[in-house]
C-alpha cells in the first residue's frame, strides 16, 4: 500500500479505519464481530478517515506491542467469543516514516456465527454499509437454530398443536400429491392421524401426547396458528409485469382468505406461475412433454425457498412475477455457501422438515442437485442462465428465472456483477483468478474478463498487482 491509496481508503462494508491512538480502540471489538459475522473485511489502525479525502497517517507508535496486545486481548474468551485471525493475517505496513496496521479478518464459518463480544450473546454485531450495528433477536436465533444439532422444524412445536390443528383440506391435497405421484405408496390406507405419524409430523410431546412438528405446523395448519410461533412469517407472491402498477395479482399469507400455509403457498404460486412459463414442444411417444422440465424446475425453486426460509429473520420470503422472469428473494444466506450450491453434491437445507415433505411427493431430492437442475432446465430450453446470489446484511439470497430467451442487456450484466461481487465477498483474501469465475459462473473469457475489468474500472474490486500468472481480483 502506498500513501495515495491509504489516503483515499474509504470506510465500507469491508473496510474499517481506526486512530488507536491511545491504544486498541474499544470499538475494535464491535467491528470484529461484525466482519466474523457478514462476510470479512479489514480494518486499519493508525488512521483517521476524513472527507473529503485524504485521510490522515496518524500512525502507531510501537506497532509490535500493538499487535501483541491485539492477540493477547483476541485469544480471551471474556472479550471474543472465537479467534479467527492469526498471525498471517496482521501485518505493518510502513508509509512514510509511519507504521499502519492492518488486520484482515475472515469471515467465521457458519456453525460458529454469531461471533460476540465481553461473554455476552446480545453483543453480536453485523456489517451494514460502513457500521457495525447489534443483531436483533431473531438474526442471533437464526444463526442459532442453523447450529443446532437436530432441526428446529422437525421438533414438536412450542405449543403443543397437535392433530386438531391440521387443516384438514390442505392435508387431503398433500395426501393427493402423494398418492399421484406413487399410486401404490405405503401410506395409502392410513387414516390421517397415522399418516401423520407414519411420515414424522406427528412426534410424542410431554405426557406421551402427540404434537404436530413445527414442520407440521407450517405445513399443514393455518395462518394464525403459525404466526403464533413463528412470529416473522410471511410469504408474499406477486405479479407485477408493469413497472408502473404496484402488483396486478398478489397472493400473501396473512389475508385470511385462505389457510396461509407453506404448502397452500406452494400449490397456489405454483398455479399462478406455470401460464408464463415458455411452451417448447418435444414429443414422446406422441405426447408433448415439452415444458415438463421447466415445471419441475419451477417446483424445485419453490421447494428449495422455502426449505431454506430463516424463519427468525424479520424479512418476508418473496416471489415476484415480472412476466418474463421470476425472483425468489428469501432471507437467510445459503448454508453450504454460493459457490457449492452452484456446483451441486452437497444437500444441507435450512428447514429439514420441510424438505423431507417435499421430497415425500417427489420435488425434492437428497443429492443437493437442485440448484444444477434448475440451471440445466434453463439450458436445455435456451433460455438466459438463471441467477443465484447472496447478501451479507440483511442475510438474503435470491433466485432468479427467466423466462424468455431476450433479456435486457443492461440487466444481465448487472446481475452478473452482482453475482461475482457475492462471491468474491465469501473469497475475501483468497481471491477469484478469471479462471475461477470462468468454471465457477460457466462464462466465457471474454464475459468473466469485461465483467472484472468493468468492476475494477468501478472502483469495486482491486488486483494484487500482478499482469499474467496469478492475477487474482479482490473487494477493494
Amino acid at each position: 500500500m502506498d500513501i495515495n491509496e491509504a489516503q483515499n481508503l474509504e470506510e465500507g462494508q469491508n473496510i474499517e479505519l481506526k486512530e488507536a491512538q491511545g491504544g486498541l480502540p474499544n470499538s475494535l471489538w464491535e467491528t470484529y464481530s461484525s466482519f466474523c459475522n457478514t462476510s470479512g473485511g479489514r480494518i486499519y489502525l493508525g488512521l483517521r478517515e476524513m472527507k473529503p479525502k485524504p485521510n490522515l497517517i496518524l500512525g502507531i507508535n510501537n506497532p509490535e506491542k500493538m499487535i501483541a496486545d491485539f492477540f493477547t486481548t483476541l485469544r480471551n474468551k471474556n472479550k471474543t467469543s472465537a479467534a479467527y485471525v492469526n498471525e498471517n493475517d496482521v501485518k505493518v505496513i510502513k508509509i512514510g516514516d509511519k507504521s499502519i496496521i492492518e488486520i484482515n479478518v475472515p469471515e467465521a464459518p457458519r456453525n460458529a456465527k454469531p461471533v460476540f463480544v465481553n461473554n455476552n450473546l446480545s453483543l453480536s454485531y453485523m456489517r451494514l454499509e460502513d457500521g457495525d450495528h447489534l443483531m436483533d433477536e431473531g438474526e442471533r436465533r437464526s444463526f442459532l437454530i442453523d447450529n443446532s444439532t437436530e432441526s428446529y422444524d422437525l421438533q414438536g412445536n412450542v405449543f403443543t398443536l397437535s392433530m386438531e390443528d391440521v387443516n384438514i383440506d390442505t392435508l387431503h391435497r398433500y395426501r393427493a400429491e402423494m398418492d399421484t405421484r406413487n399410486p401404490k405408496n405405503i401410506y395409502k390406507a392410513l387414516n390421517d392421524e397415522d399418516y401423520l405419524k407414519a411420515i414424522g409430523c406427528l412426534v410424542k410431546g410431554a405426557n406421551d401426547k402427540y404434537v404436530l412438528t413445527n414442520a407440521a405446523v407450517l405445513f399443514f395448519t393455518s395462518y394464525p396458528k403459525i404466526i403464533s410461533i413463528f412470529n416473522y412469517y410471511l410469504l408474499d407472491y406477486r405479479l407485477a409485469k408493469d413497472p408502473a402498477d404496484k402488483w396486478q395479482d398478489r397472493l400473501v399469507v396473512d389475508d385470511l382468505s385462505w389457510s396461509g400455509n407453506m404448502f397452500d403457498f406452494y400449490l397456489n404460486v405454483y398455479e399462478r406461475i406455470v401460464p408464463y412459463l415458455p411452451k417448447p414442444y418435444h414429443f414422446e411417444n406422441g405426447r408433448d412433454v415439452g415444458n415438463l422440465e421447466l415445471q419441475d424446475a419451477l417446483k424445485e425453486a419453490l421447494a428449495n425457498t422455502l426449505s431454506n426460509y430463516a424463519l427468525p429473520l424479520s424479512e418476508p420470503l418473496l416471489i415476484l412475477n415480472k412476466g418474463n422472469s421470476i425472483v425468489f428473494r428469501n432471507p437467510g444466506r445459503i448454508k453450504v455457501g454460493l459457490a457449492q450450491a452452484l456446483q451441486g453434491g452437497k444437500s444441507v437445507p435450512r428447514n429439514v422438515g420441510i424438505i423431507t415433505l417435499f421430497r415425500l411427493i417427489g420435488v425434492a431430492d437428497k443429492a443437493g442437485t437442485g440448484i444444477p437442475k434448475i440451471f440445466k432446465a434453463a439450458e436445455d430450453f435456451s433460455l438466459p442462465k438463471p441467477f443465484l446470489t447472496e447478501q451479507a446484511y440483511p442475510e438474503e439470497t435470491l433466485l432468479t428465472l427467466f423466462l424468455t430467451p431476450i433479456m435486457d442487456e443492461k440487466l444481465t450484466t448487472d446481475l452478473k456483477k452482482t453475482d461475482l461481487i457475492a462471491l468474491l465477498n465469501q473469497k475475501g483474501d483468497n481471491g477469484l483468478s478469471v479462471k475461477d469465475v470462468m468454471e465457477t459462473f460457466h462464462f466465457s473469457r471474454t464475459t468473466a474478463s469485461g465483467i472484472l475489468n468493468s468492476l475494477e474500472k468501478e472502483g469495486t474490486i482491486r488486483t494484487n498487482g500482478k499482469l499474467t500468472a496469478g492475477k487474482k481480483y479482490f473487494i477493494k
